[in-house]
């Protein structure tokens, strides 16, 4: 998946962590990163996830999720989530980007806390717009002007009308 970079700006997407193992987990926290909240790059700004209707249905409709909360995932089974994560607020380079392919997911096992990064099966892109350089020719001398997003049609003569 990939987005536009806006400083401050917000995403949302969908992704689903399964639970692989043979026993019930209850997953209590889901972000991008890990560590402390305030030092996360993506901080998440609202977590959204579909109630598991029993221990063999899994629903993945945005329309019908609610606030996350702890929440019980059978064994074999997926829990769909849908994160809206702030973008950072910090310059990006011409034609650069951020990217993440997995979150960071807490859970309650058996009794005993446990934290996991989990594959999504897909890398989310966050980049900014790639400048191009126009070269422009007059007399003996060349000047390069950097700015023009893409996509721009270049030209394939030179752009000035004197030789």
């Amino acid at each position: 998946m990939r987005f536009a970079f806006n400083p401050g700006g917000q995403i949302t997407f969908g992704a689903s962590i399964r639970n692989p193992g043979p026993s019930p987990v209850t997953v209590t926290g889901i972000a991008v990163d890990d560590g402390p909240p305030d030092r996360h790059m993506f901080k998440v700004a609202r977590l959204m996830s579909n109630p598991v209707v029993d221990e063999s249905t899994a629903v993945f409709q945005p329309a019908t999720a609610a606030l996350f909360g702890p929440t019980r995932v059978g064994a074999g089974m997926e829990l769909p989530v849908f994160l809206t994560i702030t973008i950072p607020d910090v310059a990006q380079a011409s034609g650069g980007g951020l990217y993440f392919d997995d979150l960071a997911v807490d859970y309650d096992v058996l009794g005993l806390p446990r934290h996991q990064r989990v594959p999504m099966g897909f890398r989310l892109f966050v980049h900014s717009a790639r400048l191009v350089a126009r070269r422009y020719h007059h007399a003996n001398h060349t000047t390069m002007i950097v700015g023009d997003l893409l996509p721009v049609r270049l030209p394939n003569s030179r752009t000035s009308g004197v030789r």
